[in-house]
């Protein structure tokens, strides 16, 4: 067996004895010692041929050399070599090795190993893994090292199926599932899991509507979101019955959720928009389907995001008096006021068009800037 040196002049040494084998892995030349252990990964047997030194043979020395070298260039080198070996040895090494190092391309060429192992004991070595939060490559290498096993635990199953590259069956949501999906998709990996869990369709909303009392507050934020967008059959009923009940941490999800969905049943929203919370008076307002007289409440009221939900409200229902309304504001101190004012009265030209001009002549500087964006937004020559 020979080593060649690419970067020292093509120095080569030669190898005829387990000593010289064992002095060359451990040469003060690194390109040497790379060289060396290039030929052994690519003629295995032939390096194991040369016997013991010491008592000692070619994956002892291999493995000692590994231990001594962690953290250094070297240690990658040595892990490579020694994955070349079919030996326990080396199997027991490789098990280790995927949960001790920190090195992740040493982590997944001992999965390579891993991977032929039988696949109880795989699952039993790899299973804690895939819990492991801190170290998602780590969780990612083995749930793709469990994908083909069966008989996975539900919890398993769904987590492989959450981190793996390879397709794996997602379980369905139901009485035995359930506690795993709602445990995932609150968990480390929420949005893997929500984006898992509407892959099952349509009837999986309608059965998870079903577990609403021990869902957390953001997970029933979710939910309602998609029992709305999806057009679920029960979702305007839980909806309403949020509202009646003044479920104040679901309300502005609820309230915006009845604006997407077809409920006209105005006479449950009014009272919110008078609500003590600006969220909530806000998303009130925005979800409101029928007319409603805004136009002294723009300047009367403290929030800005309310006032901004009534003058979108004013121009989508308003008339007249709502546009000599919002043709005031393009003087307001705020430039959010001003902006949306000014795209609510392109919105409701040419109705707004008199106040528009009699804008755009004033004496006010921002009055007159909000009013020539909004006639430039309807293409007009100002």
């Amino acid at each position: 067996m020979t080593g060649t040196s690419k970067n020292s002049g093509k120095q080569k040494v030669y190898i005829k004895s387990g000593e010289d084998l064992f002095d060359g892995l451990r040469h003060p030349d690194p390109a040497l010692r790379t060289a060396i252990l290039k030929a052994v990964h690519k003629n295995p047997d032939t390096a194991m041929a040369y016997g013991k030194v010491n008592g000692r043979d070619l994956i002892d020395e291999l493995l000692f050399l590994y231990q001594e070298s962690r953290g250094s260039v070297d240690c990658l080198a040595y892990a490579y070599t020694l994955f070349g070996f079919n030996d326990a040895r080396v199997t027991a090494f490789a098990e280790k090795a995927f949960y001790e190092t920190d090195n992740t391309e040493i982590m997944l060429l001992a999965g390579t190993i891993i991977a032929k192992i039988p696949e109880n004991k795989r699952k039993v070595l790899l299973c804690p893994a895939v819990w492991d939060a801190e170290n998602p490559v780590r969780g990612r290498a083995a749930a793709n090292l469990l994908a083909d096993c069966r008989n996975l635990s539900a919890d398993i199953k769904l987590r492989v199926a959450i981190l793996s590259d390879h397709k794996v069956d997602l379980p369905e949501f139901n009485c035995e599932t359930a506690q795993a999906w709602l445990a995932e998709m609150q968990g480390d990996y929420l949005r893997k899991a929500r984006k898992a869990f509407l892959a099952l369709g349509r009837h999986a909303l309608k059965k998870m509507l079903d577990t609403w009392p021990v869902l957390s507050c953001e997970l029933q934020q979710w939910l309602i979101y998609q029992l709305a967008e999806n057009g679920i059959d029960g979702a305007g009923e839980k909806i309403k019955e949020i509202i009646e009940e003044r479920i104040e941490r679901l309300l502005p999800a609820a309230l915006e959720c009845y604006r997407i969905l077809d409920i006209k049943d105005d006479n449950i929203i009014l009272p919110l928009c008078d609500h003590n919370n600006p969220d909530i008076r806000s998303a009130g307002i925005k979800a409101i389907k029928t007319y409603m007289d805004l136009s002294d409440r723009v300047f009367t009221e403290e929030s800005l995001k309310v006032r901004l939900a009534a003058m979108t409200h004013m121009a989508g229902f308003g008339g007249q008096k709502e546009a000599d309304a919002l043709a005031e504001l393009l003087g307001d101190d705020s430039w959010r006021i001003r902006a949306r004012a000014a795209k609510c009265l392109a919105r409701m030209a040419p109705l707004s068009l008199p106040a528009l001009k009699d804008a755009y002549n004033s004496d006010i500087e921002n009055t007159r800037i909000a009013a020539s964006q909004a006639l430039h937004a309807l293409g007009m020559k100002i």
